[in-house]
């Protein structure tokens, strides 16, 4: 991420904080919040969500849109599955799927079904840690 971008996010997220609904959401019903952010983005927090995400749930709390609707991030490219799997390959003692799996909820505290479904984010994070694995 560029550092205007993360500026973007940091903006973004301040909006979202001192949103009228979001501090009524926050204060009264904070399992409800969790539930909607957690539904419609599969995320735990703002501070999860990417870019896209952050401005339509800003639109939403600042009710320039009525609907949420579901944005979910995107999975991994082709590019950094096969990193991955190759990385893998290489630092690993068990080359197994399942043991990647493990791996990689160990790292990015998600799991996935599937190594195919992880999402952009968390493959953005397990490529330099297997990299650094491999020196």
């Amino acid at each position: 991420m560029t550092p205007k971008q993360k500026e973007l996010k940091a903006k973004l997220i301040k909006q979202i904080h001192i949103s009228k609904k979001y501090q009524e959401f926050y204060r009264y019903n904070r399992d409800v919040y969790e539930d909607i952010v957690k539904k419609h983005f599969e995320v735990a927090s703002s501070k999860d969500m990417s870019i896209e995400q952050l401005l339509h749930f800003c639109d939403w709390l600042n009710d320039k849109t009525k609907e949420l609707a579901t944005i979910k991030p995107t999975t991994a490219t082709k590019k950094q599955l096969e990193a991955i799997k190759s990385l893998w390959g290489e630092v690993a003692r068990d080359k197994s799927d399942d043991a990647l799996r493990a791996f990689i909820s160990r790292i990015t505290k998600n799991n996935y079904l599937r190594v195919e479904s992880i999402s952009k984010k968390d493959a953005q994070k397990m490529i330099p840690v297997l990299k650094k694995m491999r020196r």
